[in-house]
């Protein structure tokens, strides 16, 4: 992951390239004022200020070499259009090989000054992005943008506003490095090391329990999923203690299954393809517990990771057993491709009993279901208390990482029951599956407020988007900081 440098002036100092973000009527109001020079050429190549159209001008504006005119058009202008304006910047940029790029914070009337320059900066270091680890040929690695200007009258208040989401956005790439990164590298036994070198030095409490400290916990769904592999399961515990006059804890909990061959449930080939992918949740616990410490927020956060590989092996275990979960509570398991549940239900349950936290929310690559229901473009939530349903959908509008509240209605905590043991892993019906998920998920959490993130669609895009290449997102880590920061 390469780090893009982040300037603030009033004037531009670099000339290489310029970045003008337009509306139809903000480009109509500069081209009779500040772009009159270029009202002709404009005029020629039809640029009107349409979304995500572009002008790149080689012969350049004002001090610059060369200038790109981007466009958000007229209707549902946000933030979230700024932030896909500063990508198209960044990626002209790429193409043409400039390194060095100025971009003015746009007048909008929809939109503030604080929140334009913020998108700025979140939707070119976004677009920076790019996993190049594996890449051999010189011609084909991606040119990187070393330095971006943001240009306009900003305040201190609101450039460290700016500075804050530069870091959010950097911890988000560490996220995506993760999850793009090959299974047989960044595996359970990785993610411990990764964690304690990342975080020495910090405030940050890193705790690890290895199997035999998870036997003695009798974490036995969690421990029944990784048998089939050679890197043994752990649990990774992430303190972070903010605010030291408060006793109230918000805990996370991200799946982290490092590969999901669906076990003896075997996953056709081209459903493992990338599988790699469903490490996200985890991934994106760490990335929000380093934003916590980097941002020093005033709130006590506690982040595990619950790590495991589902592999196939002599030891794999089993469509139709029983296993014993650390509440105590037995679980017939009708699919060994249903894992991530199992992982997350003992690591949920471990969370709430040792740290009573006032919040349990866990993000999980978990269900089918999801992607078949919101696709790539919005992660499935269920929850049991309204007001943190409403505060993450209103985190996700902010952020552009966006949930969408599902129910959790009696019947169907009544299909999570089962004839064998206590509860089904599994819902008989091939229907609402992200929903018993959730539903399953809270027999665990000891009445605890409790909101349930599915990111299987969200958290690895098939599909390039403005800001994000195809691969990983990061998804989460952006949601749950403006969440934090939104509590009192």
């Amino acid at each position: 992951m390469e780090k893009m440098k982040i300037l603030f002036n009033r004037e531009p100092k670099n000339a290489e390239m310029g970045a003008y973000i337009f509306s139809p009527q903000t480009l109509k109001e500069a081209l009779e004022s500040t772009l009159s020079g270029i009202k002709d050429i404009v005029s020629r190549e039809n640029f009107e200020g349409k979304e995500e159209q572009a002008l790149f001008l080689i012969s350049g504006f004002e001090k610059f070499k060369r200038t790109l005119l981007i466009g958000i058009g007229d209707t549902n202008i946000s933030n979230e259009k700024v932030r896909r304006g500063a990508a198209i910047a960044v990626k002209f940029a790429q193409a043409k090989k400039i390194q060095k790029i100025s971009i003015f914070v746009p007048h909008l009337k929809e939109v503030s000054k604080k929140d334009a320059a913020t998108a700025l900066v979140e939707g070119s270091i976004l677009a920076n992005y790019s996993f190049q680890k594996y890449k051999t040929v010189k011609e084909d690695k991606r040119v990187f943008v070393a330095e971006t200007e943001i240009i306009g009258e900003l305040s201190q208040k609101e450039i460290e506003e700016c500075r804050q989401a530069q870091v959010v956005c950097e911890n988000a790439n560490i996220c995506r490095d993760l999850v793009n990164d090959n299974s047989s590298v960044a595996n359970p036994d990785f993610f411990e090391k990764f964690v304690k070198t990342k975080l020495k030095g910090t405030s940050l409490k890193v705790t690890v329990l290895h199997e035999k400290e998870m036997q003695k916990l009798g974490m036995g769904l969690h421990l029944a999923v990784g048998r089939g592999s050679e890197s043994r399961s752990r649990v990774i515990i992430i303190e972070y203690n903010g605010d030291k006059e408060s006793k109230g804890k918000y805990l996370f909990v991200g799946k982290g299954i490092t590969f999901d061959s669906g076990g003896l449930d075997i996953k056709p080939g081209e459903s493992m393809e990338n599988m790699r992918d469903d490490k996200a949740g985890a991934s994106a616990v760490f990335a929000l517990l380093k934003t916590c410490e980097d941002l020093k927020i005033k709130k006590n956060v506690i982040g595990i990771m619950g790590l495991a590989e589902n592999l196939v092996d002599a030891k794999s275990y089993r469509q139709g057993d029983v296993y014993v979960s650390m509440k105590g509570l037995t679980v017939e398991n009708n699919s060994t491709d249903a894992e991530g549940r199992l992982v997350l239900s003992d690591c949920i349950y471990y969370g709430v009993t040792k740290f009573k936290p006032k919040l349990v929310v866990d993000f999980s690559t978990l269900t089918g279901s999801a992607i078949r229901t919101f696709g790539e473009h919005v992660a499935l939530m269920c929850a049991t208390n309204d007001r943190e349903a409403n505060e993450f959908f209103e985190s996700g509008q902010k952020t552009f990482e966006r949930a969408w509240k599902m129910p959790m209605f009696e019947e169907y905590v009544k299909e999570t029951k089962s004839l064998r043991a206590d509860l089904r892993s599994l819902n008989k019906k091939p229907n609402n599956g992200a929903i018993f998920a959730a539903c399953f998920l809270n027999n665990f959490t000891e009445n605890t407020p409790f909101v349930h993130l599915d990111i299987a669609g969200t958290a690895f895009v098939e599909e390039p988007k403005p800001y994000y290449e195809t691969g990983a997102t990061g998804f989460g880590v952006r949601l749950a900081t403006e969440y934090l920061k939104r509590q009192k």
